[in-house]
């Protein structure tokens, strides 16, 4: 439902920038209602609290998620490191010459297959596994990255967007199921906090470097990176994980 969301906002942002003649500073004010309203709806909803038994669930010892675990996290920042922000996606789609308009129709046309197809390939990953499923998307991840970098006009941003909609589907959710499976059930919040803080720390590291490399080298070079460390990871899920490691196969 979020990525529903994420079609139908920048859908009505397109909407609003076209009524309000490209007033982007006023479009952002606009956007403040809806989340101010999201946060005060928060205070609406009751969470209840688990019950304790036997004073509460022991600290899961972080040596304990067991190896794999720990190798598909060290596959994942690898891959991570030349993850950027989705806003290099958007500023390289205007270097190539797409007006605001067509950056933004490009950016839901990703959000639209990603929604489209994040159940289907939930269902895939149960039936053809968790590993093979999110290899799939690395190597979509690295064409499309590679695809970006040596694009020469605007035109072919709009099938790359799309493409990378299929990556996501094939991995986010997916990604995430995967953790779960190396792991206990009362360690899976643990497993799934530590891997989500890892991540994200990284992606964040990766946008800086993105940046550098745009500045300082060419706006290709961040996605040439993505590329590259897309196949390093892709060799590592292949190699490292074998089938018999993956507990959903």
């Amino acid at each position: 439902m979020d990525t529903m969301g994420a079609v139908a906002g920048p859908a009505i942002g397109l909407g609003l920038l076209a009524a309000l003649d490209d007033n982007f500073r006023l479009v952002f004010v606009l956007a403040l209602v809806p989340a101010v309203a999201g946060v005060l709806l928060l205070g609406a909803v009751r969470e209840q609290r688990p019950r304790d038994r036997d004073g509460g669930a022991p600290a899961v010892p972080l040596r304990e998620l067991g190896r794999p675990y720990y190798v598909f996290l060290g596959i994942g920042l690898l891959f991570a490191l030349g993850n950027s922000s989705d806003v290099f996606l958007i500023l390289r789609a205007k270097d190539l010459g797409l007006s605001n308009t067509e950056t933004v129709g490009g950016y839901i046309v990703f959000n639209a297959v990603y929604a489209a197809l994040a159940t289907p390939a939930g269902i895939a990953s149960d039936r053809l596994g968790r590993r093979n499923v999110i290899a799939f998307g690395f190597l979509l991840f690295g064409l499309v990255y590679v695809g970006f970098g040596l694009a020469g006009s605007g035109a072919a941003v709009w099938p790359l967007f799309g493409v990378y909609g299929l990556y996501m589907a094939l991995t986010e959710g997916v990604g995430r199921a995967f953790v779960a499976d190396f792991v206990p059930a009362r360690d899976r919040a643990t497993a799934l906090g530590l891997y989500t803080g890892a991540i994200g720390g990284m992606i964040l590291v990766s946008s800086v470097l993105a940046g550098l490399l745009w500045d300082e080298i060419d706006p290709a070079a961040p996605f040439f990176l993505g590329g590259a460390t897309a196949a390093a990871a892709l060799l590592g899920l292949l190699l490292l994980l074998p089938r018999r490691q993956a507990a959903s196969e």
